[in-house]
């Protein structure tokens, strides 16, 4: 029954995938995100969820702004399945980078670096823009999807048919993408969902278990942390915003605890969605104990 109904899903998705990629890109964006909003209005559990998520980090809103969100939460989300096929036109001509240095710097610095974002805007341009618009390979990670005909199908425009290198979120994983930084590459890791061994951190004042990884990586091979937003402007153009590194050692060279320095990209990522919070994915189980009965 579970292999009928992947492939049920894969062949929907394979046939929305080929109408979107002959449509011209604007039309593709507006397309899934009139297709998103839409799916998303039945949805009426995730509804909840989503609105029990916003009353518990944004309690100042009222229940017509929390709509809205989620409305355009849902948009957001059916913009960017649309947009994969049009993946590599979105990086080379519609991104606009800020403090494109950042990256540019890594030409001539004698490590790799570790970036770090989370799931807005369109969170899967990351790598692709690093690579099309300054020449710079960056290796991506990503959860799988349950279903393996759709992780295949949008892996192939994740990775821009083989030319970007992603890691799906596995113990596997690790090895590599510890010697990838050893080796003086570079990695693009969201940190914005929840990992049940992680640390607790605050996050919009209550405690969420969060990965350490990408902060252990670039702690242990000296290399930089540096914070990156995604914005959706208009339709399908955006603006990526790269942030200074963040220090992972104090003045005296020694290591700064994982806490301080995770505490302070949460306090960040917190201004990015109190910003664009229609553009965040309100679905994730962030918080264990908001969640543990749901």
């Amino acid at each position: 029954m579970k292999k009928l109904r992947y492939r049920l899903e894969g062949l929907l998705c394979l046939v929305l995938v080929s109408v979107f990629r002959i449509m011209p890109l604007d039309w593709a964006s507006a397309g899934g995100g009139f297709l998103g909003q839409s799916i998303g209005f039945f949805l009426i559990d995730s509804n909840r969820k989503a609105d029990r998520h916003l009353r518990h980090a944004l309690p100042d809103l009222s229940q017509p702004q929390r709509r809205a969100i989620i409305k355009g939460m849902w948009n957001n989300l059916g913009r960017v399945f649309a947009e994969y096929p049009h993946l590599e036109k979105i990086a080379r001509e519609r991104t606009t980078v800020i403090n494109p240095h950042y990256i540019e710097a890594l030409k001539d610095t004698p490590t790799g670096a570790v970036f770090i974002g989370m799931h807005q805007g369109n969170w899967e341009i990351w790598a692709a823009m690093a690579l099309l618009k300054f020449g710079v390979q960056v290796d991506i990670t990503y959860r799988a999807p349950n279903n393996p005909i759709v992780d295949n199908l949008v892996g192939k425009y994740r990775s821009l048919n083989g030319r970007i290198t992603a890691h799906p979120k596995a113990a596997s994983s690790g090895k590599k993408i510890m010697s990838l930084i050893k080796n003086k590459g570079n990695v693009a890791i969201l940190i914005d969902q929840k990992y049940n061994p992680g640390l607790d951190i605050p996050f919009f004042g209550h405690n969420a278990r969060t990965n350490p990884i990408a902060f252990q990586l670039a702690q242990k091979y000296g290399c930089p942390l540096i914070p990156g937003q995604c914005i959706r402007t208009k339709g399908a153009n955006f603006q990526m915003i790269l942030h200074p590194p963040i220090p992972t050692k104090n003045e005296s060279g020694e290591d700064t605890p994982l806490d301080q320095i995770i505490i302070k990209t949460h306090i960040m990522m917190e201004q990015w969605i109190r910003q664009t919070p229609a553009q965040w994915i309100w679905l994730h189980k962030r918080w264990r104990n908001l969640n543990a009965n749901k």
